[in-house]
């Protein structure tokens, strides 16, 4: 077995994909894990990110907050290096475009990973707004009914 070759870099051809979805309650709800293989050398497109996306929303009731990208572009001659000064390959993904994976040594490449992490959506603000402009009714019907006076007390 020749283990030269898982040492050097070379380019990504799949990257592993975790769909994580997040309750109201901030909870875990499910975590789904896909692989993706490349079209293009090391590059997600956009419009193929837009497409995964949509794909793995399992539930219309979640929607996407956070894209991170996770590349572990580590080459092995600086494996010390990062035993004593380990480094952050997380990377928050701020806008849709088309996303660059860098090289990495093929014994490493099955770390390369592509976070989807979807939030339900927050219906408890339409519920609050209804029930505030039910209170807001009451009080303006208390407000505008007139008191009774027993009359009799003062005759």
């Amino acid at each position: 077995m020749n283990i030269d070759k898982y040492l050097f870099n070379k380019d990504i051809e799949k990257i592993n994909i975790f769909c994580i979805f997040i309750n109201n309650k901030n909870e875990i709800s499910l975590i789904k894990k896909n692989k993706y293989i490349f079209e293009n050398k090391s590059i997600l497109k956009k419009n193929e990110l837009i497409y995964l996306i949509k794909k793995y929303n399992y539930d219309k009731k979640y929607i996407i907050n956070h894209v991170l990208k996770y590349n572990i572009d580590l080459c092995i001659e600086n494996i010390k290096f990062f035993l004593k000064y380990p480094s952050n390959f997380l990377i928050p993904i701020e806008k849709i475009n088309d996303i660059k994976w860098t090289k990495s040594c093929e014994y490493l490449q099955n770390f390369n990973t592509l976070y989807l992490i979807y939030f339900k959506k927050n219906t408890n603000k339409i519920i609050k707004n209804k029930t505030l402009k039910k209170k807001n009714k009451k009080k303006i019907n208390q407000k505008n009914k007139s008191k009774k006076i027993n009359i009799l007390k003062y005759v």
